[in-house]
């Protein structure tokens, strides 16, 4: 089975010195999925601090197999007076249903 490795991007770069040994680039690609997932749970504040993550996994002989990139910037927007930030969504967005949906459904 081939071995892929992850390298993690902040604000340097972290280098995958093991990588990982999966059946196949469907596997790698969810296994970066997860680690970026992960990462952004696990540590939030380096993600904040940063403003953007990557994963960056490549096959065993250093050829790219894909970038995942997550960035972020602050926004500030004072809602008018009697809307909350599902104001900031037009009325049929999935991102505005997703948020008035029932907390305990959102991560199921």
């Amino acid at each position: 089975m081939p071995r892929y490795f992850f390298h993690v991007r902040e604000d340097s770069e972290i280098h995958d010195d093991h990588g990982m040994v999966l059946p196949n680039e469907h596997a790698a690609k969810r296994h970066g999925i997860m680690m970026l997932g992960k990462i952004l749970r696990e540590e939030p504040q380096a993600f904040w601090a940063s403003g953007r993550i990557s994963v960056v996994a490549t096959r065993d002989d250093g050829t790219a197999l894909f970038t995942l990139e997550t960035t972020a910037e602050l926004v500030e927007v004072a809602p008018r007076q009697g809307q909350g930030a599902q104001q900031l969504f037009p009325p049929k967005s999935p991102i505005r249903d997703s948020m008035a949906a029932d907390p305990r459904q959102r991560h199921q």
